[in-house]
């Protein structure tokens, strides 16, 4: 199946436990066979943080 999984953070960018339980619900259906994208705001866009599958799209109006 394929999953769009739409956040406005991701990691390595966390403010609280929601990010880490959104990349862990991603890892697990990835896991379980599914073809799973994240759509997420351009927090640590300018940087080496590249993961497949992570779109780094999204502004925010704080940024």
């Amino acid at each position: 199946m394929k999953i769009l999984v739409i956040s406005n953070y991701y990691p390595p960018r966390v403010i609280g436990g929601y990010e880490l339980a959104c990349r862990e619900a991603v890892e697990g259906l990835r896991a379980k066979g599914h073809e799973v994208s994240v759509l997420t705001s351009l927090s640590y866009a300018d940087t080496d943080v590249k993961e497949e599958g992570v779109y780094r799209l999204l502004k925010l109006d704080s940024e």
